[in-house]
Parts: structure tokens; sequence; C-alpha cells
């Protein structure tokens, strides 16, 4: 896949890269380039070495109570998601839409998202699985689609940035058909903590009147709706108290 930037400039992410492909964001040092440590640097002290602090223990973050309840009417306003188009009973999941229009002139968009608690504090459970869910969804992110046209790491989404408000993110864009209705679809999976979140935009054009005559949204819009409503759906994951 061609090297580019494929989200807006304030949100850093690179398609077709590993992690750390992105420059100036991935990890650094450790390979290639930096000079070998001298006996001097590696080499015990003879002099007393203080006892090790014991590392504090991460945070532990509660999902919310209501997944629906997450986004503000402020917000839903400006994404033009005002229906509230699927609660999950348990309260972990919702998608949010707008009103597609009449036939001849049919462009729905869709906004939904999944709260995984995760095993109480253990973040290690929650890198694994965010490690097996990248790895996943780079190959194949539905089994009606062909596999991603855009993938990268997220530094960046709406005013959230990684490290600050979030621990790491992917996002992939796909586009998936069913009975022949293509649908563009921008999914973004975040950790925050013990907390995985996966948030899926998605959305289509049919301007005709069959079904074939529909085209996926873009990357693009997918990412302007995630922009819009990411902020709310990761400030609700608070700390336990």
């Amino acid at each position: 896949m061609r090297r580019r930037q494929v989200w807006a400039a304030a949100v850093f992410l690179c398609a077709g890269l590993p992690l750390g492909g992105c420059a100036g964001f991935g990890p650094t040092g450790g390979t290639g380039g930096s000079p070998a440590p001298s006996a001097a640097e590696t080499a015990p002290s003879s002099a007393g070495t203080p006892a090790a602090t014991p590392s504090a223990s991460p945070p532990v973050y509660v999902i919310p109570a209501k997944a629906c309840g997450v986004l503000s009417e402020a917000t839903r306003r400006k994404a033009k998601l005002p229906v509230v188009k699927w609660r999950d009973p348990s309260g972990r999941g919702c998608e949010w839409a707008n009103r597609p229009g009449p036939r001849g002139a049919y462009r729905p968009r869709s906004v939904a998202v999944d709260y995984d608690p995760g095993v109480g504090s253990d973040d290690a459970y929650a890198k694994r699985m965010f490690k097996e869910s990248m790895a996943r969804d780079y190959r194949r992110p539905s089994v009606f689609s062909r596999g991603p046209q855009e993938k990268g790491i997220v530094k960046r989404v709406g005013t959230s940035a990684v490290g600050e408000d979030y621990d790491e993110a992917y996002y992939v864009y796909y586009v998936d058909q069913v009975a022949g209705s293509r649908r563009g679809h921008g999914l973004l999976v975040i950790r925050k903590g013990n907390v995985i979140i996966k948030m899926n935009a998605s959305g289509g054009d049919n301007f005709g009147t069959r079904v074939i005559d529909g085209k996926p949204i873009s990357s693009k819009v997918a990412q302007d709706l995630l922009d819009a409503t990411a902020d709310g759906v990761l400030r609700a994951v608070e700390k336990a108290s």
C-alpha cells in the first residue's frame, strides 16, 4: 500500500505500515544506528545500589453503565446522528444513526460503540486482546470484506491523544458487501488501561433505484464521524473510585 497519511492533519495515522512504522511516532532506539554501550555503561557498579522502588499499580477503569448515554445532545447534533438505532441490553453497546433520507437520495450514516471492561485491573489481558484484535483486523476485519484498504496506528482522535487520554489505538477502513449493498466502515479500536473500546463508523450513498447502485462512504467520511464522537466515548471511561 502506498505510504501516506490517511487521517486529518491533527490525527496521526499511517496506512499500510506495521506498528512503529509512522516516522516520528513509533518507538525510537534499540535497532540500528545506535552504538553499543561501553563496558563501563553495562558493568554493575561496585557502589551500593539503592533498592528498587515498587512500581505503582495501574489504575482500574470502569465502563459506563449505559453506553447510549455517553454522547451529549450537542455532540449528536454536530455529528448528525439523532437516532438511537440499537441498544445492547447489557448497556455495553450502542449505535447512533442519521435519518438517511428517501429512496433515490439514501445516505445512511451510523457510529456504533462497544465497551469491553476486561478482567479487573489486569492490563496484561487487555493488551493481549488488543494485539490479537489488531492482527485479526489487519488481515480481514469482516467476513463480508476482502481485507482493509487502510490500516495504521492512531496517535490522536478528536481532541484525545495517546499517552494522555488512552494507551494505544489502531484504525482500519474496509468495504463490505451484503446482498449487493456496499457499505464503507472505519473501525477504531482503543485500549485505555484494562478497557477496550471498539467504534465503527459506517455508511453509504445510494442515489439510484437499485441496491447495487450504492457507493460506500470514504475513509475520510468515516474518520470525520469518529473524530466527532470519540471524545465523549473516551471520557465515559472513568477511574474506579
